[in-house]
Parts: structure tokens; sequence; C-alpha cells
């Protein structure tokens, strides 16, 4: 039996998975949840200074990636505006770095970004 989208709520139902507000710290979040959770390897992305106003001042989240393209792509999902701020014309802003875990990106958008690895967006230092 299909249920009308309108009938969910006053079911119990939510248009929302259950999962996706638990937290591992949170000691009523499931065992199998926290497990999950403590497994999963994130990357950790740096927001630099310049953009903290469009993340409200959050300096740093963590994304599962695989690319410099999706980490972008995520953090433009999270904060609207970012994208535009990171890339112009397909392409990272030739006034900006990225730094995967030490080492400057030499392949932009295709650079892989590993489990775990700190990613940072550094603005180009100009000067004579």
């Amino acid at each position: 039996m299909v249920l009308p989208f309108g009938n969910r709520s006053s079911m119990g139902l939510t248009t929302q998975p259950p999962y996706q507000n638990l937290d591992v710290a949170d000691p009523n979040s499931p065992p199998y949840w926290r497990a999950w959770r403590k497994t999963r390897k994130l990357a950790k992305i740096f927001i630099p200074t310049m953009l903290q106003k469009l993340t409200d001042g959050v300096k740093q989240v963590e994304l599962e990636a695989r690319n410099v393209r999706q980490v972008i792509e995520k953090l433009d999902g999270l904060y609207p505006g970012m994208k535009d701020r990171l890339m112009e014309d397909g392409e990272i802003r030739p006034n900006l770095a990225v730094a995967i875990d030490g080492d400057v990106a030499t392949m932009g958008l295709l650079q892989k970004v590993g489990e775990n690895s700190e990613v940072h967006f550094v603005p180009a230092i100009g000067g004579g």
C-alpha cells in the first residue's frame, strides 16, 4: 500500500532518515551507529579566514571526498557560495593554492584526497 506523502507525518514518519542526526558522542545513538562513525575516515577541511563569513565562523569541517572537486562541491552544499569563491571558469582560482597533507596540489581539482587527509585552501601572497 502506498501512502500519500501528506499522511507520513501523522503516522510518525519523517522525510529524513532517522540516522541523519545521530552523533557519535550521543549516548542514545545505537551502538552500530557509533561503531560505524568511528570507523569512517573523513578528510579535515580547513576554511580560510577570508571565507569564514560564509560558514558563520566555522573554521574546520570533516567531509568524505575523493578529490578536490568533491571537497568543493560538498562545501558548496553545506555553505552556498563557497564554490564561487574557490573556483573560476571550472578551475581553482589563480589566487588560491590547495595543500593536501602539507603538499601543494599539482593536479588541481583532480588531486586525490585520502582518508584522514588535511585540506587547506591557501590564499596566494603577492609581493616583490
